[in-house]
């Protein structure tokens, strides 16, 4: 019909919009020079309840989990949490799924900002959730290229979550 292949353009528009080139994932400076701007999914929810409810409720858009070391240093593993069930089309409270992918690209940067911990809870909340679909991409960064005893436990924790047996996980 047409609403509904209207609806599919402006979601597709939206995509567009949001989806930074993987190029910008891993050249972010740090420490911050400016603030970071806000993620462009909710500025484009705060323009009308009918913007808001298409977006919240279409999993293809929150596909991408992009957690920054320095910004997202103390909600990772919620943030994680809650975009994961967006993924896979569930919000908060809810129970239900519906034929939604869940995560498909997780994009860390500033990895070495992350405390090890909090980097080994995140993966595991992810598995709890069974919010990681079929994941295509895992992209980590570091600040400044050399790799020291915490960044190589946040390569071997990650490598440790690929690893494992996937279907656990979907």
């Amino acid at each position: 019909t047409r609403r509904s292949s209207d609806l599919d353009l402006f979601l597709d528009i939206i995509l567009l919009a949001s989806t930074p080139p993987p190029r910008e994932w891993t050249s972010s400076p740090t420490p911050r020079s400016k603030t970071p701007s806000s993620n462009a999914l909710f500025s484009a929810m705060h323009v009308s309840r009918t913007w808001h409810s298409a977006i919240s409720s279409s999993p293809r858009l929150w596909d991408t989990l992009a957690i920054d070391g320095v910004i997202n240093r103390k909600n990772a593993v919620e943030k994680a949490v809650w975009w994961s069930r967006r993924a896979r089309g569930r919000r908060a409270g809810e129970g239900s799924e519906d034929d939604a992918k869940g995560l498909r690209r997780i994009v860390i940067t500033a990895a070495s900002e992350i405390n090890p911990v909090t980097f080994g809870r995140l993966y595991e909340a992810l598995k709890q959730e069974r919010g990681v679909g079929d994941l295509k991409e895992l992209t980590i960064s570091f600040v400044d290229g050399a790799i020291d005893t915490f960044e190589a436990t946040q390569v071997s924790t990650s490598f440790a979550f690929l690893s494992e047996d996937r279907k656990s996980v979907v």
